[in-house]
Order: structure tokens, then C-alpha cells, then sequence
């Protein structure tokens, strides 16, 4: 879209949350939260249905703005400006998690997490329950947050921290309460489906985006990458079967290779020749993460060490039946 349609759709999504918002405050106009210190006016919690906290928006007695602290974003989130991010509330005693991204959004740097103390919440990164008492994240990977209530898991909000190469992301649909500006492949602008970008295609993107609830804009810039990297093995024969040494060469120099030899993982300090027998898996990892696995067999054969160490084993062997056959022949008798 040209910068004029993109402005005219950031007003016109500006005026009905605005329309909206004023909807709200004429429904609530006769609700009091506390009417000898302010009226209110706001949306009403979601767990006891009386209103939702004073500081969502009030006024002081004399009728001056006290200003809005709170931006409701969905039925299950809002964002307060006092604590600058995004409040999950998640029992009717208060309970609430607290993290600088939105359920459903995909970032490039580090995420703050917290929970109020009567709140446990679980973490999960690709799968795997991880520890969050340091209150931060920054490993890149899918991210789950549930709590769980009588042995059932609630899911709460999830996210993504990827970095300027990655390939856990194929799409981008936005969060609820956010809306695309802008989004470019390879430096030329791409469509996309209502609030959604595919990027299935590897490329460059680039994603300029706001949460128009709050007038706070964001941008997501990486590269997609889902090919895998390639290596090429020297001195490998048939059925993945070798009876020498095999040297590895990478087709890609930014791919990182970890070898195991029967189950032990290996460190190779100065190249990637193998000469030891044993079974073997090798596998090469770029850096977005995609990966490939080979597996082969250096069978036991005789090294130039081998061969040095045979013959002088057979040297030895000799001069030894050599000494034998003498003292026998050539031994007097008295």
C-alpha cells in the first residue's frame, strides 16, 4: 500500500477505536467505583463483572482528567502505561502475569516476564518447561505460558524471540488489537491478507505494525531461511562405509558441524578429518537453525602408524627366531 492509503486506514482504525471507547464510557457513565473521590468511566472486570480498576480512567472530584493508565486489548489482556506492559489477569483474587509482549507476538530482543506472588505460571520454550525466576527471556524459540488450576493447564499467552535469521517463522498474524502498515520482501513492498503476512518465501522481510489501542508502534525485520546446509565426505565409500581416513568439507562456511563417534560426542580443534574407526553421526546446523544428519562407518584398517608398528612387530618376531635357531645350532657341548 502507498503511504496515503496506509494513513488513511491508520485514521480510520484510530476513529472506531475512538467511537468505540466513547461507547464505552456513555454505557458506564451512571457506574461509580468510588463516587465520593471520582466518577467512573471504563470497562468492567471480566471475572466479577463490577468495574474494572480505578485506574483504567477516572476523573478527580473537581471533574479534571486524571488520565488513562490502562488500555483494555482483548477480553484476556490490557496494557498498563505505569508498569509500560502487558497485564494478564488470571484469577478473581488478583492474580495477573505481567510480560512486555503481546499473546501472539513474534520479536527480535529480550522479553520481561513476571507473575504476582499467588501466581505460578509454567514456561515453556519449544516444547520443553524452562525456569523464568530471572524474569527475562532471550533464547530464540516458540514460547508457551499456561497456569494450571486442578491438574489443567490454562494457556495464558505465547510468543516468539527470533533473531535476524530464523526458520520458526513461515507467517505473521497479528496479535488482536494490532494492524499492519507496511511489509516488504527483499526490500519491495508484498501484500498480505488482512492482518496476516505470509512468509513462507525465503527472503528479507521487513513488517512495520501497530497496537492501535495504545498508539505504539513495532517492526519485525529478519531474513527466512528453511534450507538446510550440506556437507561433502571425502574418502566415503559405499553404504555409507569407509576403510580410511574421511575428511569433512562444508558447503556452507556459516554452518557449525558436532560429530559423535559411537554415542561420544567428539571436539575437533583443528580439522574435520576422522581416522579413527567406530560409527559415526555427523550433523551441520546454519544459522537459522535448520540442520542435516549423516551417519557412516569407519570401518578398522591399518594407518601408516599401523603399518610402521606391523613391521616392526615383524622385525622384532624375526630377530627373535633368528636368535633361537643360533644358540640352538651353535651350542657346545662338554
Amino acid at each position: 500500500m502507498d503511504l496515503q492509503r496506509c494513513g488513511f486506514k491508520k485514521i480510520f482504525i484510530k476513529g472506531l477505536c475512538t467511537g468505540f471507547t466513547c461507547a464505552l464510557a456513555l454505557s458506564f457513565a451512571q457506574i461509580s467505583a468510588k463516587a465520593s473521590d471520582y466518577d467512573y468511566f471504563g470497562a468492567v472486570d471480566h471475572f466479577t463483572g463490577e468495574p474494572a480498576d480505578e485506574s483504567y480512567y477516572a476523573q478527580d472530584e473537581d471533574g479534571s482528567e486524571e488520565g488513562v493508565k490502562k488500555v483494555w486489548i482483548s477480553d484476556t489482556c490490557y496494557f498498563d502505561y505505569e508498569k509500560d506492559c502487558y497485564v494478564y489477569p488470571v484469577d478473581e483474587q488478583g492474580g495477573e502475569i505481567y510480560c512486555s509482549v503481546a499473546d501472539g507476538m513474534i520479536v527480535q530482543n529480550n522479553v520481561a516476564f513476571s507473575a504476582t506472588e499467588n501466581v505460578s505460571p509454567t514456561v515453556y520454550l519449544n516444547g520443553y518447561v524452562i525456569d523464568h525466576a530471572n524474569g527475562e527471556f532471550n533464547a530464540e524459540g516458540s514460547y508457551l505460558v499456561v497456569i494450571i488450576n486442578g491438574g489443567e493447564e490454562t494457556q495464558i499467552l505465547s510468543f516468539t524471540i527470533c533473531g535476524e535469521v530464523t526458520n520458526y517463522v513461515t507467517g505473521y498474524n497479528m496479535p488482536e488489537g494490532f494492524a499492519i502498515n507496511y511489509a516488504s520482501l527483499n526490500g519491495e513492498e508484498t501484500g498480505y491478507s488482512g492482518d496476516f503476512v505470509d512468509m513462507s518465501e525465503e527472503g528479507r522481510y521487513y513488517v512495520s505494525y501497530e497496537c492501535y489501542m495504545t498508539d505504539r508502534d513495532y517492526a519485525l525485520n529478519l531474513t527466512v531461511d528453511l534450507t538446510p546446509p550440506t556437507l561433502t565426505f571425502e574418502g566415503l565409500g559405499e553404504n555409507n562405509k569407509a576403510r580410511g581416513p574421511v575428511n569433512i568439507v562444508k558447503d556452507d562456511p556459516e554452518a557449525s558441524v558436532s560429530i559423535t563417534r559411537d554415542g561420544k560426542e567428539m571436539d575437533l580443534v583443528l580439522s574435520y578429518v576422522l581416522t579413527q574407526s567406530g560409527r559415526y553421526v555427523v550433523r551441520a546446523t546454519d544459522p537459522a537453525g535448520n540442520f542435516t544428519e549423516y551417519q557412516f562407518i569407519i570401518m578398522i584398517y591399518l594407518n601408516r602408524y599401523g603399518v610402521i608398528l606391523l613391521i616392526l612387530i615383524v622385525l622384532i618376531v624375526i630377530a627373535v627366531v633368528a636368535y633361537v635357531y643360533y644358540t640352538r645350532t651353535h651350542l657346545k657341548t662338554r
